[in-house]
């Protein structure tokens, strides 16, 4: 489950350049380049040297922020999105007069609610301090203009819902309602609901630069808390803007629509404003701490760290680069079953097509079209090609035996004898029955391999 218009540049990514996993992972790499240079520009025209080399730092070096820009997954599309909304609505609070903020965020934000859920979140927010701002001003311009702002984007987020969100939402598993349970507010237990709030953002949800669950990310948070109260004495309509789209997020969470902070994939939209409030933070705190010179030594210091992160993560994946070595593993080995395969065979695979990473290589290195859970009627006449039937027993399950049974029963009469071998992977087994007039193996041996 993605949003569609990720979805869309996935697809158009593979029609255009292939399917290979470098293709792939392209449209998240670049919005985290993307991500990084608009960034930069906006934490120099909103802090002074010092809290801007800091907040870029921290952005930097990030490990989720890296990750999620390396990832076939729409995370770090939701960085750039919510970057974009912010700064247009921050050229707005500076200028409201000059119509081409107001054109671009309304543009940007009933654009970007196809692309990335959240959002919605930042673009409610920001609504809500423009809305704010222009009845303070008193500007009947500013609330023309913000009155259809909310109306566009209100009617795109209602389109999106109900031509597509709706429709995907039916084939989420029911698991993954208990999956979430952390991440939904207890707020019918007041207590339980502020241990809550103060466990979720001490914890993986402020993971900048690093971080884990429970009070893991609370020397961000203290470092967010320090620059929030810099801020709110500096410019308190950018801190305003900033955490505005918590408040509409943990609405969701509460009406268990969308998690809050549980884990840091769904809350990476709000990096920017975490790490550009960690990076005042860090500077307020050293100069509350230490005397003159030696904050300038503190931020020095803190920079160093940073690099050292930054670069002990660039080597860390050059040496394995790969987030699970048993997905490397499993890669290996389906390239492996592939190999050997000629045109003019038939492949079936009876069990696994719901199973992603399975699915992915074997289409994408086998040499033959695949045919995803046939049925027993279906399967391969009499002639002069080989026949290969893949079950994938993935994750503890079980191959389905009646099935399984009848389909050998069928094959075994119309083809002959076959072969049976199984290659185990890291979180299963592949079972392959290869049936054909020769059982001869062409290219390389198709010993099992082990991840």
């Amino acid at each position: 489950m993605a949003p569609v218009g990720f979805l869309w540049i996935e697809l158009a990514v593979g029609r255009l350049l292939g399917l290979s996993e470098a293709a792939l992972r392209l449209p998240a790499w670049l919005s985290g380049l993307a991500a990084l240079v608009l960034f930069f520009s906006f934490a120099r025209r909103v802090l002074d040297r010092r809290r801007a080399l800091l907040a870029v730092g921290i952005f930097a070096s990030s490990y989720y922020v890296v990750r999620h820009g390396a990832e076939v997954k729409p995370y770090a599309g939701d960085v750039l999105l919510a970057l974009g909304i912010v700064w247009l609505a921050w050229r707005i609070l500076e200028d409201e007069k000059a119509p081409g903020p107001w054109v671009g965020l309304t543009l940007l934000a009933a654009a970007g609610v196809w692309f990335s859920y959240p959002l919605v979140f930042v673009a409610a927010g920001a609504g809500a301090v423009l809305t704010r701002h222009a009845i303070r001003s008193r500007s009947r311009r500013a609330l023309l203009f913000v009155a259809v702002y909310g109306l566009v984007l209100t009617a795109s987020f209602l389109l999106i819902y109900f031509r597509v969100n709706r429709h995907q939402e039916q084939g989420v598993p029911s698991w993954m309602d208990g999956y979430w349970q952390d991440a939904f507010p207890p707020v019918k237990q007041p207590l339980r609901l502020l241990w809550w709030l103060v466990d979720i953002h001490a914890g993986v949800m402020l993971a900048y630069p690093v971080g884990a669950a429970h009070f893991g990310g609370a020397l961000t948070l203290i470092c967010v808390v320090a620059g929030a109260f810099w801020m709110a004495r500096t410019r308190r309509d950018l801190l305003l803007l900033l955490l505005s789209p918590l408040p509409f997020a943990f609405a969701a969470a509460a009406f268990r629509r969308y998690p809050y902070g549980d884990a840091i994939r769904t809350s990476l939209y709000m990096a920017p404003s975490f790490c550009l409030l960690a990076g005042a933070g860090v500077v307020t705190l050293l100069n509350a701490v230490v005397p003159g010179r030696r904050a300038a030594r503190g931020v020095r210091v803190a920079v160093g760290v940073l690099a050292a992160l930054a670069a002990g993560g660039i080597a860390l994946d050059v040496a394995r680069p790969y987030k699970e070595m048993g997905d490397h593993g499993n890669r290996d080995v389906l390239r492996l079953l592939c190999a050997r395969g000629r045109p003019g065979d038939e492949w079936v695979v009876m069990n696994g097509a719901s199973e992603a990473r399975f699915r992915f290589y074997l289409a994408r290195f086998s040499p033959v079209p695949v045919r995803w859970e046939a049925r027993t009627a279906d399967l391969s006449r009499p002639g002069p090609t080989r026949f290969r039937l893949i079950a994938y027993a993935y994750q503890g399950t079980t191959l389905p035996k009646e099935p399984l049974e009848a389909s050998l029963a069928a094959l075994t009469m119309r083809q002959g004898p076959c072969r049976h071998e199984e290659f185990p992977l890291d979180d299963g087994v592949i079972h392959v029955w290869e049936f054909g007039p020769s059982l001869a193996v062409e290219g390389p041996p198709l010993a099992p391999a082990v991840s």
